[in-house]
């Protein structure tokens, strides 16, 4: 492929599927930095032989109420107004939890017949309004992180990380604070629990807002003190990881930065902008193994949301349409968003066909574990004894009453027959 001109591979690159452009990244960094670019994105969906929507999905919040709106640089795959919705499933306030590359999203809903409302979590591909229930978590634990990752397409295989906060009592150490880590794997169809995410302080906890960023087979959040947590699919553990040593924090009268996460170039990316300043600095760890930073971009604009591409950075504009600018070649696109958001909304990178998918056939079949036969069998014991009990009990006070009614009687018999005599 070394003797093709760049225009040729570029030209064979743009008709690979949806699902093997990343694979094709790996053969040259020259031809790997091309396909990051908005052209090339742009081009690729366009020759799918089907309608693609390429973007983001915006959950935002009203009142008590959930809002989806899909955004993109690119002009709407169909002629009619097109708007993606959650009502195919089952439940009431559906919300996004966390998507997955392909298009699949993990969300949840609440039950509208049972007591508290109780969760019901599914997988589902929103643009062909297909869905699976899944088990549920540890719920009475409160939900701080959440992400997907798929493993294999066919037959599809995906896992589910959960960083939950246990508000119980525990047997951690009080001087520390920690997080609960749940795995789900759809080849067992299983939660289990894995080892606890123990922080050194109460400054170790998952910042409100911050967007899941998935890179390099890990998935990331930002912590409070400005430290990274990575949760390894592969390996199936958590780390770690520090910010970039020349990475300022703080200006000279001491305010904090704005920092966030972000994915560029499927890398993770670190941006922070400086107080009362539109400049935006973007780090990218280059060598993921090494943990090396590397400072890439210094932006004259205020901190994105997200990157679209390598050359386009999306934000929000006036709270009713999101912004796409180019900061390389210059120019903006605007894409309208479903009524007006407040505050800073839920972001998802999105990129999805409509063809259906395996989802059916992801569960295996139903085994039950022999130490969760006994739980259910003694639960079902208690409740028969129970029972027992009460019935024992109905039937004791009905004898005990009908033992008095006749003693009552009977005094009555023996009082009126005593009366008659003595008259």
């Amino acid at each position: 492929m070394a003797d093709l001109p760049e225009e040729i591979v570029m030209e064979i690159l743009s008709w690979f599927p949806l699902g093997q452009v990343e694979k094709s990244k790996i053969l040259s960094k020259p031809y790997a930095k091309a396909t990051w670019e908005a052209y090339y994105r742009n081009l690729n969906a366009e020759r799918q032989g089907g309608p693609v929507l390429d973007g983001f999905l915006l959950q935002t919040y009203q009142k008590i109420h959930r809002y989806l709106s899909f955004v993109s640089p690119r002009p709407p795959p169909f002629s009619s107004p097109f708007h993606l919705s959650l009502s195919f499933l089952p439940g009431t306030d559906p919300e996004i939890l966390a998507v997955a590359p392909n298009g699949l999203a993990i969300c949840k809903t609440r039950h509208p017949g049972r007591r508290y409302f109780a969760p019901i979590y599914c997988i589902c591909k929103p643009t062909t309004k297909q869905w699976k229930g899944m088990p549920l978590p540890k719920t009475r634990y409160s939900t701080t992180g959440i992400a997907i990752r798929i493993v294999s397409l066919d037959p599809l295989r995906f896992k589910v990380v959960r960083f939950s906060k246990n508000h119980i009592p525990s047997k951690q150490p009080m001087t520390k604070s920690y997080l609960v880590c749940e795995l789900f794997d759809s080849h067992t169809w299983r939660w289990r629990r894995l080892h606890d995410v123990v922080f050194p302080s109460y400054s170790g906890y998952i910042v409100y807002g911050s967007p899941n960023v998935s890179a390099c087979g890990s998935a990331h959040w930002l912590l409070g003190d400005q430290t990274i947590l990575a949760f390894d699919f592969d390996v199936e553990t958590w780390s770690f990881i520090a910010p970039p040593d020349h990475f300022s924090l703080q200006d000279c009268s001491g305010h904090h930065h704005r920092v966030t996460l972000a994915q560029y170039e499927g890398k993770l990316a670190l941006m922070m902008q400086e107080t009362k300043v539109k400049a935006t600095e973007v780090w990218v760890m280059e060598k993921y193994e090494k943990r090396i930073w590397t400072k890439r971009l210094d932006l004259a604009m205020e901190m994105p949301i997200a990157f679209y591409s390598s050359d386009v950075a999306m934000n929000v504009q006036m709270f009713t349409e999101a912004k796409f600018c180019n900061f390389v070649h210059g120019g903006c696109t605007y894409s309208p968003t479903r009524g007006a958001m407040y505050g800073c909304p839920d972001v998802f990178p999105f990129l999805s066909d409509f063809e259906p998918c395996n989802l059916f056939d992801t569960a295996p079949p139903r085994r039950l574990n022999p130490r969760t036969m006994l739980k259910i069998l003694r639960k079902r014991l208690l409740a028969i004894q129970n029972n027992v009990h009460l019935l024992l009990s109905f039937f004791f006070f009905l004898h005990m009453d009908a033992i008095f009614l006749l003693t009552f009687l009977r005094t009555i018999v023996i009082a009126s027959t005593y009366s008659s005599n003595s008259e």
